[in-house]
């Protein structure tokens, strides 16, 4: 096989493997979206960190690479009595929440291994903060 039909093929396979992995995350929204139990889950860890990634729009031939920020919230929750943790990865700012707020989870009720943050109608996610304990006075 000579290089350009090699290369073909590994651009195939590639496109074909990046379809295939949309089509599984679409198939497993729309099932959250129809089959998913809500319940609440705490958040454990907010963070973020540097990432390069590929820019678009550079010279034929040249990849160019840029910096940009990737927020990370990693929650846990408990469903049919097991304790779960999963973590989300944003490009936008999660660092509003923080470790010990509370967070809306759906998840699959046959494979809770499945489950997303549940997002508002403006994108935000479900976010409650434990109220301070109050201090009774000294008598």
């Amino acid at each position: 096989m000579s290089g350009n039909k090699a290369m073909k093929w590994i651009l195939i396979a590639a496109g074909a493997a990046i379809a295939a992995m949309m089509l599984y995350a679409v198939l497993v929204s729309r099932r959250l979206s129809r089959e998913g139990v809500e319940t609440r889950g705490v958040v454990t860890r907010v963070y973020s960190r540097e990432e390069s990634r590929a820019k678009r729009g550079g010279r034929a031939g040249r990849t160019r690479y840029e910096k940009v920020t990737v927020y990370y919230l990693d929650y846990r929750f408990v469903a049919d009595g097991r304790e779960y943790e999963r973590a989300t990865r944003r490009s936008e700012n999660l660092m509003t929440a923080r470790a010990g707020d509370s967070v809306l989870v759906r998840y699959l009720p046959d494979n809770p291994e499945v489950s997303r943050l549940v997002h508002r109608d403006d994108g935000t996610y479900h976010l409650w903060r434990p109220r301070p304990a109050r201090r009774r006075p000294r008598p």
